[in-house]
């Protein structure tokens, strides 16, 4: 069906499963480092975040080790967060595919994968996407090093982040999705304690501070698609190509008081 949609050239590789700087996000590099300018990833989610990050030069995350986070100023933070296209030209084709895909829907695509390549072969149907550019610390590690990621749905801070560290866990022992999704749940958040968190929102035109946010945060996520995985609508008011991610922050919630 590829080769129908778009044409004999095409080169197939397979890959491992998602993870921090896996296969995917080098393949991908390595190709349009090469001169592809087409790259279609087949799967869900992870993947297609894989690929995202593959599209950009890597970031030496050595330059983290010596930044004082707690006190940066927001010019030193957006140069860290500066990344560059290899090829601002090159093409991501989003196909249905993997356990779960959620740009399909925030990007209007068919779900049915004939249908979508049909309409994605077509150059005038592609568009500009936004991405988020995170520097992420995991405090629960011993000796852990800051890591950068590119986003194209959403990064999660909380208790949203907890479950899905928790669902890949339990993934392992558990091969129903919804079963592995109640366990999750079940398991974090009766002992969920909401944690002490600075949200500061800025722009990089002036380089400028618009808002500070103190609080006792419970889920935090700077999302660019309105929709998360298994289809959950958290920000409503997401766009993937406005330019602008949307910030959605539930306070003070701990255990079951979120439901």
């Amino acid at each position: 069906m590829l080769i129908k949609y778009f044409g004999n050239d095409l080169k197939i590789v397979f890959t491992e499963k998602a993870g921090h700087w896996t296969k995917e996000t080098k393949l991908a590099r390595e190709y349009l480092q090469e001169g592809s300018t087409y790259i279609i990833p087949i799967g869900g989610d992870g993947i297609i975040n894989e690929v995202t990050n593959g599209f950009f030069k890597e970031v030496d995350i050595n330059n983290f080790d010596s930044v004082d986070f707690k006190n940066i100023e927001q010019e030193d933070l957006v140069a860290l967060t500066d990344v560059e296209p290899i090829n601002p030209n090159a093409m991501m084709a989003i196909l249905p595919g993997g356990t779960r895909n959620v740009m399909i829907m925030s990007l209007g695509l068919s779900p049915d994968f004939e249908e979508c390549c049909r309409k994605i072969s077509r150059p005038k149907n592609f568009q500009k996407i936004d991405v988020i550019a995170a520097i992420v610390m995991t405090s629960n590690e011993e000796n852990s090093r800051p890591r950068f990621r590119l986003f194209v749905n959403a990064a999660e801070m909380g208790l949203g982040a907890e479950i899905i560290d928790k669902f890949k866990m339990v993934r392992n022992q558990i091969s129903s999705r919804l079963l592995s999704i109640a366990t999750e749940i079940i398991a974090t958040l009766p002992t969920y304690k909401s944690n002490i968190c600075e949200i500061i929102e800025g722009t990089i035109e002036d380089k400028s501070t618009n808002k500070r946010l103190l609080t006792k945060k419970t889920i935090g996520m700077v999302s660019n698609d309105s929709f998360l995985g298994d289809g959950f609508q958290v920000a409503t008011k997401a766009d993937v190509t406005d330019g602008l991610p949307d910030t959605i922050v539930i306070k003070n919630s701990d255990s079951f008081k979120i439901i």
